[in-house]
């Protein structure tokens, strides 16, 4: 007797479930379904740009001016975070996120400070699939 059957190998990532067939009527069917609940991810979020506010005003080695041109980035962040429909608000979120960067390598902020923000700009990038910029 002839061996007729058919092997299938499947390389890859998937998320979701797969429902498999046989050789000989093959149906697969692939439902993918979101990893986080965006809730989850939005609720996350503003914990972190909370704390990255937090750390800002707690920043005794900066002036009022300096905080405050701090915040009004974190601030369009926060809005496109909230509104995050639209390439308007992501290149809102990217542009802020790199005024940031380019801050804070040139104020004097602490440690944690710089912690806060770098969990901010990681969620930020995540979140609006943005480049490193």
């Amino acid at each position: 007797m002839d061996d007729k059957s058919i092997k299938n190998s499947i390389g890859g990532d998937f998320k979701g479930n797969f429902t498999g067939g046989d050789a000989k009527n093959t149906t697969y069917e692939y439902i993918e379904k979101e990893s986080a609940s965006p809730k989850e991810d939005k609720a996350e979020i503003e914990d972190l740009i909370s704390k990255l506010k937090e750390g800002i005003e707690e920043q005794s080695n900066l002036t009022k001016d300096q905080k405050e041109k701090v915040l009004a980035q974190v601030k369009l962040i926060e809005d496109a975070v909230n509104n995050p429909d639209g390439g308007e608000k992501k290149k809102q979120a990217q542009e802020a996120n790199s005024a940031l960067k380019t801050m804070f390598s040139v104020l004097p902020v602490a440690a944690k400070f710089v912690e806060e923000f770098n969990k901010v700009s990681d969620f930020i990038i995540k979140l609006f699939g943005l480049g490193a910029g």
